[in-house]
Formats: structure tokens, C-alpha cells, sequence
């Protein structure tokens, strides 16, 4: 039982490849669908044409084919989401907050590493115990399937594991640099929001009681300051290249968004 736990994530991608792309695609447009209810989006058309734009040059160079949908929510908080088979939630007050295009990129490839390497989907599946793994293994997946369906609804606030993370920051500045974005963008804003969630837990009371409600807030993510300083290390030992300019993008996407949250009767999506 011991080893089996212990390479569930190896499991779970070797599992996660019975589920087919399709009904994969299905689960994140319906937990997408229920998300929506409660929130205020942009537009469909015009979140597509502001953020494709920023996104092109990062999905040209992933290797996946799959249709991608992207969708900015009216939510204040520095944060952005993946759901299995392509669809990205981008908060406006991570656009807003973001200085420069390849910040905002950063983020936006993290994303899309945690797509490509199924992250959601696998998630559900490390959760759905060795019995039903067991079953899919030998070619029975109904009970894969059906657990995973009836975890539709917390698709969108799920944590992903430590491992999850790290290959998605890894994922994630390869990416980067292979369509020409410069990959400090990421750790920059991760700093930006490690230094944001400081300030506000120093608002909260004492330094030890920051210091736990921390790590209560971090839960399963690697550690702020180590993982800004791995992604600094590995972005050190790439190659200089020159970096793409889509600060004009940028710009337009930050005015059309600054905008609507300022508009809050804008009909809800």
C-alpha cells in the first residue's frame, strides 16, 4: 500500500491516458458552466480576441492541439485557473496587478502546463483510491469515470500537490523561453504576489500568527521563497535570447478590463 501511495502520481498520468480527451473536455466546460453562475465574465468574444493574442505565442510551442478557451472572471484576488481540456479563468485583478505582458505570460503558461500534463484530471484520480485505480489499470474504468464526474464541481478550487506545481513552474519557463518570452516574468509576479499575501497577513496579528496562517494559506504549494529561487536558478542557466514585445497586447487587454470591473451593471456572462 506504501509504494502504491507513493507513486500515485505516476499512476495516476499512466490512468489519466484511459480517459479519453473528449469526455476530459466535457468535465472542465461543465465545471466551467457552474462556476459561472455566481461570477460576472467578460464577454466570451472579447476576453477570446484580448487574451488569444498574449496566449498564441505559448500554445504554438506546447505541443497540444487541443481547442483552448479563455475567460476573465470580475474577482479582485491575484489568481488564475485550469480546467481539464483547455479552459483558462484569468481573474482581472491578476491583469490588473500584473506590470508588464510577460508576467501576465508566466501565468499564463503555469496554466497551461497544468493542461497538458493533466493535472486536474489527475488530481481527481489519486483521490479516487487504489481499488478504482486497481480496476482502470486492467481496463476497467467505469468506476474511474464515474468518480470523476461527481468531482465536476471541485474542479475549479482544487489544489494541486507540491510535484503537481513544480512541473508546471517547470513546464511552465520551458514554454516561456521556447516562444520567446522572457520567463522572469513569472517569478516576478510570483514575488509580487508572495510579498502581497505578507502584507496582508501582517494586517492579520502577530508575526507568529502570520507565520501559521502561511502556511495554512499555502497548503499544498511548494514553499514562496524556494520556489521563486528555483525558478530564478533554472531561468539563470538558459541561454540568452532576445524576448518578444507584446506590451501593446498587454495594454489593450488592461484597458478593456480596468473598464469592466469599473461598470459593474455590465450584463453578466
Amino acid at each position: 500500500p506504501l509504494a502504491a501511495y507513493l507513486s500515485l502520481d505516476r499512476l495516476s498520468a499512466i490512468v489519466a491516458n484511459q480517459v479519453p480527451a473528449q469526455w476530459e473536455e466535457s468535465r472542465g466546460r461543465t465545471a466551467l458552466t457552474q462556476y459561472k453562475v455566481q461570477k460576472r465574465f467578460l464577454p466570451e468574444r472579447e476576453s477570446e480576441a484580448l487574451l488569444r493574442p498574449l496566449v498564441a505565442p505559448l500554445l504554438s510551442q506546447s505541443g497540444d492541439h487541443r481547442p483552448y478557451h479563455l475567460y476573465v472572471v470580475d474577482d479582485g484576488e491575484l489568481n488564475a485557473f485550469a480546467l481539464p481540456g483547455g479552459y483558462i479563468v484569468v481573474h482581472s485583478g491578476l491583469i490588473l496587478k500584473a506590470a508588464k505582458a510577460d508576467q501576465l505570460q508566466g501565468v499564463l503558461a503555469h496554466e497551461i502546463a497544468h493542461v497538458t500534463e493533466r493535472h486536474g484530471l489527475r488530481t481527481v484520480i489519486r483521490g479516487v483510491g487504489i481499488y478504482v485505480l486497481a480496476q482502470a489499470l486492467i481496463g476497467d474504468a467505469s468506476g474511474l469515470l464515474a468518480s470523476v464526474a461527481s468531482a465536476a464541481p471541485l474542479l475549479v478550487n482544487q489544489k494541486y500537490s507540491r510535484d503537481f506545481e513544480r512541473e508546471a513552474d517547470r513546464k511552465g519557463v520551458e514554454l516561456l523561453y521556447s516562444a520567446k518570452i522572457a520567463p522572469e516574468g513569472l517569478a516576478a509576479f510570483f514575488a509580487t504576489i508572495r510579498d502581497q499575501q505578507r502584507r496582508q497577513l501582517e494586517q492579520i496579528g502577530t508575526a507568529g500568527e502570520a507565520a501559521r496562517t502561511v502556511d495554512a494559506y499555502l497548503g499544498s504549494h511548494p514553499d514562496s521563497d524556494e520556489r521563486i529561487a528555483t525558478l530564478r536558478t533554472r531561468i539563470q542557466q538558459l541561454p540568452a535570447r532576445a524576448w518578444r514585445n507584446d506590451s501593446q497586447a498587454f495594454s489593450a487587454l488592461r484597458r478593456r478590463v480596468q473598464d469592466f470591473v469599473s461598470k459593474p451593471m455590465e450584463n453578466r456572462q
